[in-house]
């Protein structure tokens, strides 16, 4: 075979270039008017910059909330790196708690802030230690305020005089409701 007649051949095969353009157009607008619109429409609403962006603080609080429940799990102390999650999720915990059960949970919020105090005193801060006692004061005068039950006075007075009798830190002598309620109140 020849030269020339391979190339008539092919000529011969070959779309002419009007009608590919013109056939690429036909199909862009069949694929716009089937396909393209039937897409729901949050698909083109979210560009793939928001789906990164909701995908990473998606992950975010998954980890966060892990190592929040991880830090109340073990019950971490004031010098671990998971301490201010462990204070939030129990931030939370009061605000989710109904009003018959807050005073169990701000009395036992005070425990874990007496024993915090206790450790952090052992290991010479003092300074962060009377936060941790003024966080449990606070816990235990809300604690009082709230109860609707003796026990849970009760409770919230025992802790109160463990605070005043185990810590040899400075603090003021029971005021107030801490010293109506948990008047001649002995500690079991």
């Amino acid at each position: 075979m020849s030269y020339r007649f391979k190339k008539q051949l092919k000529n011969l095969h070959t779309p002419r270039p009007e009608f590919l353009r013109a056939g690429e157009d036909a199909f862009l607008r069949w694929f716009d008017a089937r396909v393209v619109s039937q897409v729901p429409r949050y698909h083109r609403v979210l560009g793939y910059k928001t789906r990164y962006a909701l995908g990473v603080v998606g992950i975010l609080v998954l980890f966060t909330g892990g190592g929040a429940v991880y830090a109340d799990a073990q019950n971490v102390g004031p010098a671990h790196v998971l301490y201010p999650l462990k204070r939030a999720q129990e931030s939370v915990r009061v605000a989710l708690t109904p009003r018959a059960r807050e005073s169990m949970v701000h009395t036992q919020l005070a425990k874990r802030r007496v024993q915090e105090a206790l450790e952090l005193q052992e290991q010479d801060h003092q300074n962060r230690a009377q936060e941790l006692m003024r966080d449990a004061r606070a816990s235990i005068r809300t604690a009082l305020e709230t109860s609707e039950s003796t026990e849970n006075e009760n409770e919230a007075c025992a802790v109160m005089h463990e605070l005043s009798t185990r810590t040899t830190l400075a603090l003021s002598s029971a005021s107030g409701i801490e010293a109506e309620r948990c008047n001649g109140v002995d500690a079991d």
